[in-house]
């Protein structure tokens, strides 16, 4: 194994790690994860990680996707067993969605087409309990590109139909209608 392959850091995010691992309390991640109360500020830590992973270069994946596979497997349990109020388990919800659809989205480029169908389940699912239509609409839309790609448009045509009828979003019906189209075009 060649050690100058692994994942290197620059100066400025080994300072960003350094800094986040000296004021988070792994106490407080471990005591909401054994049931405690899960607090805003762990949520603000749990979502600010997330946002650093997902924004790493597409050349890193096949480091960050086990990183994100963790976070979402964190998050989940908090989900499960944690106390929290209403408004952290949409936050908590909401992170769950989108850790899950960027999961799918690697395993889709991995050719691992059942396990990203899974992950979007999974996040269709969380994107409900969140109360965020317009998620859940561009993850139908994920779905739906899925089986454009896989040569099933007829599908797609159909999902994205389901779709647009409980979007209201500017930006989420755009995607819709644009992979909508795409999928007419594949039907001819």
């Amino acid at each position: 194994m060649d050690r100058r392959t692994f994942l290197t850091y620059s100066a400025i995010s080994l300072t960003g790690l350094a800094a986040q691992w000296a004021t988070v309390e792994p106490e407080r991640l471990a005591s909401a994860l054994g049931g405690k109360r899960v607090d805003a500020e762990l949520v603000d830590r749990l979502e600010e990680t997330s946002g650093r992973l997902t924004a790493l270069p597409t050349e890193r994946r096949q480091h960050t996707v086990r990183l994100l596979d963790a976070h979402l497997a964190t998050t989940t349990e908090l989900i499960e067993g944690g106390r929290y109020d209403e408004d952290t388990g949409r936050r908590l919800h909401l992170l769950a969605a989108n850790l899950a659809t960027t999961c799918g989205w690697y395993r889709f480029d991995q050719g691992r087409h059942w396990a990203a169908g899974k992950l979007w389940g999974a996040a269709l699912r969380s994107a409900h309990a969140a109360g965020d239509r317009d998620h859940g609409a561009g993850v139908l839309s994920d779905f739906a590109y899925q089986s454009n790609w896989l040569g099933r448009p007829k599908v797609s045509v159909d999902q994205l139909g389901h779709a647009l009828s409980g979007t209201r979003h500017p930006t989420a019906r755009s995607l819709l209608f644009l992979r909508r189209a795409r999928a007419h075009a594949a039907l001819g």
